[in-house]
């Protein structure tokens, strides 16, 4: 009996290797099986910005400019905020040839104050050649006092 059942998932194994076999064949080797007709290229000049000194409990901004240089549509299908502290707001399809943006918010927590912070959002796009991308935000966040915030007590 457990000859037959190890016969029989044997045999079915090797015929699903059989099916796939022509799939892989196709393959160039790499893993990846390769995309066929036009394609967007996402080019973004600057994927991180330093926004420099900040006030602690400020909320900045900064808007990324992203260019579709590809011969079909871009589509950033999920724009993702590495903290609750930040949010995006992207332009969802970028018609080949044309330009859109993501902009970035970050809540300044006084509790930063005196500190280097670095923010980050990713960026997962239908681009072949960088389908994920990291934007990043980073600056010094003002000690409590120097810019007109009063330190608060304990």
């Amino acid at each position: 009996m457990k000859k037959r059942v190890i016969s029989a998932v044997l045999a079915a194994a090797c015929a699903m290797l059989l099916a796939a076999a022509p799939a892989m064949a196709q393959n160039d080797g790499d893993g990846l099986e390769a995309v066929s007709g036009p394609q967007p290229k996402m080019v973004i000049a600057a994927r991180s910005v330093d926004i420099g000194d900040i006030s602690p409990g400020a909320i900045v901004q900064h808007e990324f400019a992203i260019e579709n240089q590809g011969a079909a549509d871009l589509e950033l299908m999920e724009v993702r905020p590495g903290c609750g502290c930040a949010v995006a707001n992207y332009d969802k399809v970028i018609a080949k040839g044309g330009a859109g943006r993501v902009l970035v918010k970050v809540r300044v927590y006084r509790e930063w104050a005196g500190q280097d912070i670095s923010k980050s959002v990713w960026l997962i796009s239908n681009d072949p050649e960088s389908p994920q991308t990291t934007l990043t935000l980073s600056g010094r966040v003002l000690p409590l006092g120097t810019d007109g915030n009063k330190p608060r007590l304990p």
